[in-house]
């Protein structure tokens, strides 16, 4: 494989579990499952499926790839995000203007250029600009701006009670323009939408738990009859509580369904002409 060349094979032996596990958290996987989904795509026994989800064998170049594929994952994103730090926040300058931003800062320049895009801590955290005169003047090797319009757009309400796989949801549909409002607990849903909190769709993950959130599905859907529901999970069909409590849900409240990990782009596509019809309602019943 020609991206093979970009990493060496012992490099995958030490990242490739934490990058599987951190792969299957952001597709909505929960902790228990990953020995079974290793298992089922893999052919794997579910010993040798669990060695190698806690790092105790080793994963080969092509197996990891092969997994990936299977998952519809880029592998070498994969690798290189189970081996990069996260992304700092701070603010982007340039002349009068601001925009909040994520960073990942690189080396220390000791003769910046006027023309160099440099981040320095201050006070208020870190600062992005050019040709920033600072003591401490570091490179940014990545950037990212989030460009958001005056209006902030639909607000997604989102539950999962693994909290990887709901602030994975929450990057995906920010990147398409909603606002999202993240709950790892069900009970706080419930609690602000009790207390009127509004919402222009939501997606809540079906398995809390050893139970389901059904009960709580049907008193969304009869509160707000008007906001699109989706609801998600990656149940065995043939596990207790599982298919047929689901089907009898959706067909009562008119949820739509998706089988964990859902495709971002379709389900965005389900999502969106409903929520903004919602979204543009709210507004114009509020001005």
């Amino acid at each position: 494989m020609d991206e093979s060349e970009r990493f060496e094979a012992n490099a995958v032996v030490s990242i490739g579990a934490v990058a599987l596990r951190q792969l299957l958290n952001r597709l909505g996987y929960p902790p228990s499952k990953h020995v079974s989904v290793v298992c089922e795509l893999t052919g794997l026994s579910k010993p040798q499926s669990g060695r190698r989800v806690n790092g105790t064998s080793q994963w080969s170049i092509d197996d990891f790839a092969l997994l990936c594929k299977k998952l519809d994952v880029d592998y070498v994103e994969a690798l290189e995000l189970a081996v990069e730090p996260p992304l700092l926040k701070a603010t982007f300058k340039s002349g009068q203007d601001s925009l909040p931003c994520r960073i990942r800062i690189g080396e220390l320049v000791e003769r910046p250029l006027s023309t160099d895009v440099l981040a320095t801590k201050t006070n208020v955290g870190w600062v992005v600009s050019k040709g920033i005169k600072a003591e401490k003047a570091y490179s940014v090797s990545k950037l990212v701006i989030d460009v958001k319009g005056q209006e902030p757009g639909p607000k997604i309400a989102v539950f999962d009670d693994s909290q990887d796989a709901c602030d994975s949801m929450c990057d995906a549909l920010e990147v398409h323009g909603f606002q999202v409002q993240p709950y790892y607990a069900l009970e706080n849903l419930m609690r602000d939408t009790n207390s009127g909190a509004s919402f222009d769709g939501m997606v809540i993950d079906w398995l809390v738990g050893a139970g389901h959130v059904g009960k709580e599905l049907e008193i969304l859907s009869r509160r707000f009859p008007t906001v699109p529901i989706i609801v998600l999970t990656g149940l065995d069909p043939h596990g207790a509580g599982g298919a047929a409590d689901l089907a009898s849900v959706v067909a009562r409240t008119g949820a739509i369904y998706f089988a964990k990990p859902a495709v971002t782009s379709i389900l965005v596509a389900a999502l969106m002409p409903r929520a903004i019809a919602h979204y543009e309602q709210r507004l114009g019943s509020s001005r």
